[in-house]
């Protein structure tokens, strides 16, 4: 499991996932984010622990 919600939080525990691959370095980051966080944002508010880097 890399993660889950604990629905008592604000955002009760609604978000989504962004999947980053990176086949040279053969790395995946798994990006938890709030339901209604604005990607095009930099300060993008994601779920703590977030990202979580894989490698290959």
């Amino acid at each position: 499991m890399q993660a889950y919600a604990n629905p008592s939080q604000a955002a009760n525990g609604a978000g989504f996932v962004v999947i980053r691959f990176n086949q040279e370095r053969k790395e995946v980051t798994f990006e938890y984010c709030l339901r209604n966080a604005d990607l095009s944002s930099p300060d993008a508010e994601q779920f703590p622990g977030s990202p979580v880097l894989e490698e290959l």
